[in-house]
C-alpha cells in the first residue's frame, strides 16, 4: 500500500499557474485508483432512497430514523408519498393506484373520536402574516419562500418543480417560477438542520456523518470518518446543463491514502461530477455528453499544499472547465464539449475514503461564477448571484 501510495504521490502534478490544458485520456497508475475509490462507493448510496413512507401515505419519514414521530415529514397538500420516484407525487402516479387519496386517508391532524361521542370539530389557530389554514383539519401552513413551506410549524417543505406555495389556497400552484439558481450548505444551522442547504431548504440525509469546526475555527463544518456521508437526492436525475459552478472548504492530510470529496457514481452508476482527494492533492472533473467515453478525470492529480483547509471552485462553461485552489489563478482545461451528463443517483459528499476528512461551505449553481464571484465566495462567503 505505501509503495503504491509514494507511486501516486510523485506522480507529475499540474503547477498551479495559467494556461490551457488539452484533455486527454489518463493512463496512469493514479487513474486506476481513482476509479477504484469512486467504484467503492456502497450501492445503496445510489440505489437507496434516504426516506420510507411514514404513518400514511402523505408522510415520510428519514431512512434509519431514531425518532421517526419527531422527523416526520409531510407532502404538499394534495400530493402523496411516491417510494418508487423517491419525491412527492400526484396520487395518480403512485402505484399500486388508488392507494392514495390525501383527502381521506392521510391522518393530518385529524380529531379522533371514541364510539357513542359527539365529534369535536377541529379549530385552526390564530394566523400570522403568510399563514393560512385548512379548517376541515385545522391544519395550517407557514410560507416560508415562493417555493417553501412549514406544516404546522414543523421542518421546512418545498413545492413541487415549476409550482409556488399560494398562502391564500394553501396550496402550491403550477404557475411558473424562477427558483434561485444556487444552493449553499453552511452546516452552521441549528441542530436538526445543520443538513438543510440556507437557501432553498434542499435536504441532505446525514449517514453518520457529524458537524465538528468548520475552516473558518468560529463555525461549522461536516466531519467525515470512514464510510460516512451526505446524499443529496435533489441531484438524482436533474440536467446539470451547459454551465454549472460548485465552491466548497476540504481539510486535507499527508496521511490521506485515499477519499471521495463528492461523486455521483459508483460501481454500477457512472458518474458524472466527482473531486477525490489523496494527501495534500485532489482530482476531478465533469463528464461530458461529447464525450467518447464519459469521463470525470479532467484534473490530474493536484497539489494544494499544506495540511489543512483549502479552497476549491470548479466552473463548467462549455466547453472550458476551470479549476480554482486556495487564491491560485485558475487551472483550465478543454472538453470535448455539450452539457453535463446527468443519472439517477444522488449527489454524495464523502462516502468512501480511509482517514477522516472535513468539508465546509458547499456551494453549487447552475450557472457558471466568473473570477470575482470565486474569491467573493472565497473570502466573504457571499453566495454569487445570475443577473
Amino acid at each position: 500500500m505505501m509503495v503504491i501510495l509514494i507511486s501516486i504521490l510523485v506522480m507529475v502534478l499540474i503547477g498551479l499557474g495559467d494556461g490551457l490544458e488539452k484533455r486527454q485520456a489518463p493512463q496512469n497508475l493514479f487513474a486506476l485508483q481513482y476509479r477504484g475509490l469512486i467504484e467503492n462507493m456502497e450501492p445503496k448510496a445510489c440505489f437507496e432512497c434516504p426516506w420510507i413512507p411514514g404513518k400514511d401515505c402523505c408522510h415520510f419519514v428519514p431512512l434509519g430514523s431514531v425518532d421517526p414521530e419527531k422527523e416526520e415529514r409531510q407532502c404538499p397538500p394534495g400530493l402523496g408519498w411516491n417510494q418508487e420516484t423517491c419525491n412527492c407525487d400526484w396520487p395518480s402516479l403512485i402505484k399500486p393506484k388508488g392507494i392514495c387519496e390525501p383527502l381521506y386517508t392521510c391522518n393530518i391532524n385529524v380529531t379522533t373520536v371514541n364510539p357513542g361521542t359527539t365529534a369535536v370539530a377541529p379549530t385552526c389557530p390564530p394566523l400570522f402574516e403568510n399563514e393560512c389554514c385548512i379548517p376541515e383539519t385545522a391544519t395550517w401552513y407557514s410560507k416560508i419562500n415562493d417555493t417553501h413551506y412549514r406544516v404546522n410549524g414543523s421542518y421546512p417543505q418545498g413545492c413541487p418543480e415549476g409550482m409556488n406555495f399560494d398562502d391564500i389556497s394553501c396550496c402550491c400552484l403550477g404557475y411558473t417560477i424562477v427558483p434561485d439558481p444556487c444552493k449553499l450548505w453552511s452546516f452552521d444551522r441549528e441542530a436538526g438542520n445543520e443538513f438543510t442547504d440556507s437557501i432553498q431548504q434542499t435536504f441532505g440525509q446525514n449517514v453518520r456523518s457529524t458537524i465538528s469546526d468548520g475552516h473558518l475555527g468560529t463555525d461549522k463544518g461536516v466531519f467525515f470518518q470512514n464510510q460516512e456521508r451526505i446524499s443529496i437526492p435533489y441531484f438524482a436525475g436533474a440536467y446539470f446543463g451547459k454551465w454549472f459552478s460548485l465552491g466548497l472548504w476540504v481539510k486535507s492530510s499527508s496521511n490521506n491514502f485515499g477519499t471521495v470529496v463528492l461523486s455521483n457514481g459508483n460501481r454500477e452508476v457512472k458518474e458524472t461530477i466527482a473531486l477525490v482527494m489523496v494527501g495534500n492533492s485532489i482530482a476531478g472533473g465533469v463528464a461530458t455528453a461529447k464525450e467518447d467515453p464519459p469521463n470525470t478525470l479532467d484534473m490530474p492529480l493536484t497539489a494544494m499544499g499544506d495540511d489543512g483547509w483549502h479552497f476549491v471552485a470548479m466552473t463548467y462553461d462549455d466547453p472550458i472547465l476551470s479549476v480554482y485552489i486556495d487564491n491560485n489563478p485558475p487551472l483550465v482545461f478543454e472538453q470535448e464539449g455539450g452539457g453535463i451528463l446527468s443519472n439517477f443517483c444522488q449527489l454524495n459528499l464523502g462516502g468512501v475514503q480511509f482517514p477522516n476528512f472535513s468539508m465546509d461551505e458547499l456551494c453549487i449553481c447552475e450557472f457558471t461564477w466568473n473570477a470575482t464571484d470565486v474569491a467573493e465566495f472565497r473570502d466573504n462567503k457571499a453566495v454569487p448571484k445570475l443577473y
